[in-house]
């Protein structure tokens, strides 16, 4: 199979290790702030408040409590679900 080359090199993004806040909403089904941390305190995933009242949430600790075991000592050495707790 032939390529042919691009004149644009393809740039691949890192995503953001916070989670963005439609993410929160999605993940909560709620787009109330309060709501939100409430939801994420009684789930014991931790968050980091910013000025505007919206929590922080690091995307590594919503995924390790979904139940994905980090492989590595760091985050870009990508995560292995954890099937197991799927029950």
């Amino acid at each position: 199979m032939n390529t042919v080359p691009s004149a644009h090199p393809v740039v691949l993004i890192a995503p953001s290790p916070w989670l963005s806040r439609q993410e929160l909403v999605d993940l909560v089904g709620d787009d109330k702030a309060a709501r939100v941390r409430h939801w994420l305190k009684k789930n014991q995933i931790p968050f980091l408040l910013a000025l505007n009242g919206w929590p922080q949430v690091s995307r590594a600790k919503v995924r390790e409590a979904l139940g994905e075991q980090l492989v590595g000592d760091s985050q870009e050495q990508g995560y292995q679900p954890n099937f197991g707790a799927l029950g």
